[in-house]
């Protein structure tokens, strides 16, 4: 729709045609003179309004609406009298004061011009008012006539009415140019789908820095892309990387600051998978990618199996080849044991792990030898011995006649070696030890056949007991960790039994209990572990007794001592004791927990406990 200014609306009335009929002017056409420029509103025949201009000095006919074009204001057709109607006098002439009239209709009642009109849009087609309808340069100083109007334009003038782009109007004010209202000028491209800069283009050549990665992600490999504006959008974010899964490449791939992390799992089994290569798997070597384990890692492989320990240690599918005939009782070449025990398998000397202390039955072939490894995490006392059946090597007539040999070593050193120097003595060793990694060394003195003996191994803190964290569980030089009164400071306490009775215990992993009794003079001492209230064996116990010395302190070696050997069997001690004091030690069997349970005493010359 066209739209007409205000100052062009303020030149009309309405819009005219031909002379009314009947005048029915103002007052002011009583004159008969008037001055150019000047219109009177006249009223025409049908009482519509109609515009009386003054033309020569004198004033004009009224001119009355009939038929119009839509000029977009308003589409009522305007319509004179009938009698002016059919003249021809007025058809295709220019009237005074710029209306044209044509044909019967009105083609323009604004000022004729050569360029047509002005309409918010642009140039219209009818006259318009704006003598001039190139955009001028709206700084120029070029005079005007007063109320002129023409285009202007402050930007680039190629660029005017492009894109967004629009020129505005000037208004010539006391001969000089006003400021140009209604422009819009060339501003820097958006991506909103227009031409802002005038160029003829629209959004080229915009874009702009991206990233879809996470805002702490810029590390390792991660770097941001570009998104391109097309038809007033964003595009996707192209040639950016973000953060991926960790693969082994040398590089950061999840962008978290560190390289082939954590891809153990992931890694690809090794060309070997036979033996004790089952399930190893190739190790990251960075930018050079998966490379094959350190077979060697495992301390039980061989480039060519020499071991003869039931494995395939060259993982070449074949167990023990070219080993001797393990388990015919006899120690051949390249074996280390033949016989039916726990540390010996398949014919190779499994160390026994001796570091929380104790007893530890045993035995070998002729030519064979028992190893005992213990760790210290600290310096401590330590006191290591053997004995045989329920007496010391070669002290009772009942011993079994043996003479093994110890030696203590510490890596490649060799600390201390004891065979007691002669037939039917038992080795026995009590030195001070700091922290460290040990190895017991036993075997015959004379290359002899021992069929059973027990290894002991006690350990005594030399620190103060400053380790005692009461946290129920003991451990490093701990003897207990229980609430009172069997235990105290992380120190066992000892149980008096002044007569016979049953006396109550229970013992943590690792850890004793401790018994004593007195004898006024030689006697019989019967002693029992067993279920509470004399139940069936709550688990597997051993039992010794040992003299207590003048210092008030158990002797190392014990007079007796009993395993029974057997799972869930309890020990049982039945035999004469010299006069003197005498502690009991009860453990579990390899050091284990024993539930609660009770040891029953019939001690010489004590009456029962009534209690």
């Amino acid at each position: 729709m066209m739209h007409i200014g205000p100052r062009i609306e303020s030149l009309l009335c309405g819009v005219f045609l031909f002379a009314c009929a009947s005048w029915a002017c103002s007052d002011d056409a009583t004159q008969d003179t008037c001055q150019p420029g000047q219109r009177l509103i006249c009223t025409c025949d049908q009482g519509a309004d109609g515009e009386q201009p003054c033309q020569d000095g004198q004033w004009g006919p009224c001119l009355c609406p009939m038929d119009v074009m839509d000029l977009g204001v308003d589409s009522t057709p305007f319509r004179g009298d009938a009698a002016d109607a059919e003249s021809d006098a007025l058809n295709g002439r220019l009237l005074d004061g710029g209306l044209v009239a044509l044909d019967g209709h009105l083609d323009s009642l604004l000022p004729s011009t050569d360029a047509g009109m002005l309409s918010d849009d642009g140039p219209l087609d009818a006259a318009s008012p704006i003598a001039d309808m190139t955009p001028h340069d709206a700084n120029d100083s070029a005079a005007c006539d007063a109320d002129a109007e023409r285009l202007c334009f402050t930007g680039p003038p190629e660029v005017a009415d492009v894109g967004q782009c629009r020129s505005g109007t000037q208004t010539c004010i006391a001969g000089e140019w006003g400021p140009c209202r209604g422009q819009t000028r060339p501003r820097d491209d958006t991506c909103n789908g227009e031409d802002d800069d005038c160029d003829g283009l629209i959004d080229e050549a915009l874009v702009r820095p991206c990233f879809d990665g996470p805002d702490d992600a810029f590390r390792g490999v991660c770097r941001g892309g570009l998104s391109t504006c097309s038809q007033g959008e964003w595009g996707a974010c192209e040639d950016q990387i973000v953060p991926s899964e960790e693969i082994c490449d040398g590089m950061d791939n999840d962008c978290d600051g560190e390289s082939d992390e954590d891809l153990a799992e992931m890694a690809p089994l090794a060309a070997r998978q036979l033996g004790i290569c089952a399930g190893v798997r190739q190790t990251c070597g960075g930018q050079a990618g998966w490379l094959a384990p350190d077979y060697g890692a495992d301390i039980r492989y061989e480039p060519q199996e020499s071991l003869c320990d039931g494995a395939d240690n060259d993982c070449d599918g074949t167990v023990d080849e070219s080993c001797p005939d393990c388990g015919n009782g006899i120690i051949e070449a390249d074996e280390e044991c033949d016989h039916e025990r726990v540390h010996c398998v398949d014919c190779r000397v499994r160390p026994v792990d001796v570091s929380d202390g104790g007893e530890f039955p045993s035995g070998f072939n002729a030519g064979g030898f028992d190893l005992f490894d213990f760790t210290l995490d600290g310096p401590y006392r330590v006191t290591l011995w053997t004995q045989a059946g329920g007496c010391d090597c070669g002290g009772d007539a009942e011993c079994v006649p043996i003479d093994p040999a110890l030696a203590l070593s510490s890596g490649q050193q060799l600390i201390v070696s004891d065979n007691d120097g002669g037939d039917g003595r038992c080795p026995r060793v009590v030195l001070e030890l700091d922290a460290g990694q040990y190895r017991v060394l036993l075997n015959s003195n004379v290359d002899a056949h021992i069929p059973a003996y027990t290894f002991h191994a006690t350990f005594v803190s030399l620190l103060p007991n400053e380790t005692c964290n009461r946290d129920g569980v003991r451990n490093g030089p701990e003897e207990c960790d229980e609430p009172p009164p069997d235990c105290l400071d992380c120190r066992v306490q000892a149980v008096t039994m002044p007569r016979s009775g049953a006396y109550p215990g229970s013992i943590q992993a690792g850890s004793f209990d401790r018994f004593r009794f007195h004898l006024a003079e030689a006697g019989n001492v019967r002693l029992e572990t067993r279920g509470l209230g004399g139940g069936p064996c709550p688990g597997d116990t051993t039992l010794g007794v040992y003299p207590i010395a003048d210092d008030g302190e158990r002797e190392i070696a014990p007079l007796a001592f009993d395993n029974d050997g057997g799972l869930l069997v309890c020990s049982r001690i039945d035999r004469p004791y010299p006069a003197g004091g005498y502690e009991v030690i009860v453990q579990g069997l390899g050091r284990a927990p024993v539930p609660p349970y009770e040891l029953s005493a019939e001690i010489a010359g004590q009456p029962p406990n009534d209690d």
